[in-house]
């Protein structure tokens, strides 16, 4: 079966998970699904799931026989069908998102969090130190770290352990026990 120049490329390049604003999804032929073309009416090939009944699936063109553009996600619950919004390569993890319009956050005392500042936090009750590695708005959008367009950091520690930390809903500050130390 002849795939989609993108998607091709995805299973080429080995690329087995993807992350969107719902989730993990796992890249996978899986072929036709018989629930999926009943409640569509449509002969339809599945390329990944994300483990809770839902689907990445392309439509059968009838008469050349190979799946077509554009990707769509089966939703089990509710049978709701949504076509992928984002541009398809970086959906697949062939580029980089672009940043996301989210206003990138600020220390607490309103100074800019730069790539490379060094950082101490809490977590779990005890200091850490690190660099910052990831900041909403200026670097490529990552759905690990963003989440429902609340603005946030990445800092990795000297182990390379890297946590996510969200700024408060005070105009897109930081908590006063995120310090910089540079």
């Amino acid at each position: 079966m002849k795939l989609p120049h993108p998607i091709q490329e995805a299973f080429d390049r080995e690329i087995k998970f993807l992350t969107d604003e719902h989730g993990e999804w796992k890249l996978e032929l899986e072929g036709n699904d018989s629930y999926i073309e009943e409640t569509l009416g449509k002969e339809v090939s599945v390329i990944g799931n994300n483990g809770f009944g839902d689907y990445l699936f392309l439509e059968i063109d009838p008469a050349s026989q190979s799946p077509q553009l554009p990707l769509y996600i089966f939703w089990h619950e509710g049978q709701e069908v949504q076509p992928v919004q984002t541009e398809l390569e970086c959906y697949l993890g062939l580029c980089p998102y672009p940043p996301s319009s989210t206003q990138a956050p600020s220390f607490a005392d309103g100074s800019m969090v730069c790539l490379g500042d060094e950082v101490e936090f809490f977590s779990f009750f005890r200091k850490k130190r690190g660099k910052v590695s990831y900041i909403t708005g200026l670097s490529p959008l990552d759905h690990k770290v963003e989440t429902l367009g609340i603005p946030a950091i990445e800092v990795e520690l000297p182990c390379g352990t890297r946590y996510a930390i969200s700024a408060t809903n005070q105009g897109h500050r930081l908590k006063k026990s995120v310090r910089k130390l540079n």
